[in-house]
């Protein structure tokens, strides 16, 4: 599946070679990002739109260090621990299906914003975190080759909306950090108080912000797409079947990396040329590219380059992690990753685990997208209890 870098035309310069789209989003410095006007007015000057800077590189090291890596069990139990309510109280009620995409792949972070990164309090309810994500990834993510001036107002209403949330609730923050509580926002408003991290209360409004924006349309659609890639391949589902049977989580992780590489959130990562610059320098593809220009990395056939992932269309749980590009690379490697990785894997294996869920038969079970960037249904036979 991989190719040369294309020269300008109708469509953007694109790379396809996993060196190619490994050296392009590395090189920051010639690549940058094209979300800062839609960032700033919606959630402030976040990190993310502003590479080689003091401040990405500031705010970035304070935002890793209160993601812990000891949080990852615990969060992985809690995601197991609300996919399995939710199929259990479906199960009790008897219903014949589950709507994965309406029903858990987003309530299941949901629970994560909530309860591990602190967005509750100060009158602040499930419906409207949904918006706010939705809008914000909407208006950042999905609005550039064809922008919609609707999507674009919603996104930054949204970021706005969200700013005031956490700036008028700034009090109730602080008592809840002062209280011992231990998720996201309050350990932040604990150093921040005692001076540890330099940033100001608009950066933390802002870097607040930036938790919420990535958490859970881009988990939710990881689950969506897994869940209907394995059921849909034979080897797949018969590989997670053995995996669950066998409890061997690595296995199963593996199984659902793999899936994320046949099915990824975005099948491309856009880019443009801060200044006249060469994709592929030293190649026989080189392609000289112009200050300004959009640039396409598509890491979708990045990850079925034979060079690196050898007999690409064949599953094998056993590659090496760090090669998959699902979640990013280099300086835009996501924020959350290993925090995503856990809730997408322990939320699939729930749906998988005896009774489990199967498709529709005659080819009912169709990712919906209602026209959108995102799953917004996906319905699938429950089966009942084992008695």
């Amino acid at each position: 599946m991989s190719s040369r870098p294309l020269k300008s035309g109708p469509d953007m310069p694109t790379c396809s070679r996993w060196i190619d789209v490994i050296d392009l989003l590395s090189r920051n410095e010639h690549f940058g990002v094209p979300y800062a006007a839609v960032m700033d007015a919606a959630v402030g000057r976040f990190m993310l739109a502003r590479d080689n800077t003091p401040e990405n590189w500031h705010d970035k090291s304070v935002m890793r260090a209160l993601l812990r890596f000891e949080d990852l069990p615990k969060i992985r139990q809690r995601a197991g621990e609300e996919t399995a309510s939710i199929l259990a109280r479906e199960r009790a009620s008897r219903v014949p299906t589950i709507d994965v995409a309406g029903m858990i792949s987003r309530a299941v972070p949901l629970c994560i914003v909530r309860e591990t990164f602190g967005f509750q309090g100060g009158g602040l309810n499930d419906a409207t975190i949904l918006q706010w994500s939705k809008a914000t990834q909407w208006a950042m993510f999905h609005n550039f080759e064809r922008p919609d001036p609707t999507k674009m107002k919603e996104g930054i209403d949204a970021g706005q909306a969200m700013q005031r949330w956490i700036d008028g609730n700034w009090q109730l923050l602080v008592a809840r950090a002062g209280n011992g509580a231990d998720d996201t926002i309050s350990r932040l408003m604990r150093v921040t108080a005692g001076g540890t991290t330099l940033l100001d209360r608009q950066q933390v409004v802002t870097n607040v912000c930036g938790l919420l924006v990535g958490a859970i349309e881009t988990t939710s659609q990881a689950i969506v797409k897994v869940t209907d890639h394995i059921l849909n391949n034979r080897n797949f589902g018969s590989a997670a079947d053995a995996a669950i049977l066998a409890n061997d989580g690595s296995r199963f992780d593996g199984i659902v990396r793999e899936a994320l590489r046949f099915a990824p959130v975005s099948d491309v990562l856009l880019r443009f040329a801060k200044a006249d610059t060469v994709i592929a320098p030293g190649t026989p593809r080189a392609t000289a590219v112009k200050a300004g220009t959009p640039v396409k990395a598509e890491i979708r056939s990045a990850m079925f380059d034979p060079a690196v992932f050898p007999n690409p269309d064949t599953l094998d749980p056993a590659r090496p992690r760090h090669l998959y590009l699902t979640l990013g690379f280099g300086p835009h490697e996501c924020l959350g990753r290993m925090i995503g990785e856990e809730i997408v894997a322990e939320t699939v294996r729930q749906l998988l685990t005896p009774p489990g869920v199967k498709l529709l038969p005659d080819s009912g079970s169709q990712i919906d997208f209602r026209d959108g960037p995102f799953p917004e249904s996906f319905v699938l036979t429950l089966r009942p209890s084992i008695t």
